[in-house]
C-alpha cells in the first residue's frame, strides 16, 4: 500500500509562489482544494487577492439552504469569471 503524502505548506507554495514568500495557511488550503496553480511571476500579495476572489465566488453551501428553510438559496454577490474582471492589480 502506498503511503499517503500530506500536503505541506512548502508543497503548496511550490505551485503558488517563490519558496520564501509568505502565504497564509487558510489560503493554501483553499488553493489546494480548488487545484489552483499560478505563475511564479505573480507577486504573493496578488495571488492572495486572487485566491480570496475565488473563495468569494463560491455558491451557498447546501446545508445553509436547508438550515434557512430555503430563504437563502443563492449567493447574490457571486461573480462569473468570464463576465466580470476582478481588478486585483
Amino acid at each position: 500500500m502506498a503511503a499517503i503524502r500530506r500536503l505541506t505548506a512548502m508543497d503548496a507554495m511550490a505551485n503558488l509562489s517563490r519558496p520564501n514568500a509568505y502565504i497564509p495557511r487558510i489560503l493554501l488550503k483553499i488553493a489546494y482544494r480548488h487545484d489552483i496553480a499560478m505563475a511564479t511571476r505573480k507577486s504573493s500579495a496578488r495571488k492572495i487577492r486572487l485566491i480570496k476572489k475565488i473563495k468569494q465566488a463560491s455558491p451557498v453551501p447546501t446545508w445553509v439552504v436547508l438550515k434557512t428553510n430555503r430563504n437563502v438559496r443563492f449567493n447574490p454577490k457571486r461573480r462569473e469569471w468570464r463576465r466580470t474582471d476582478v481588478e486585483v492589480g
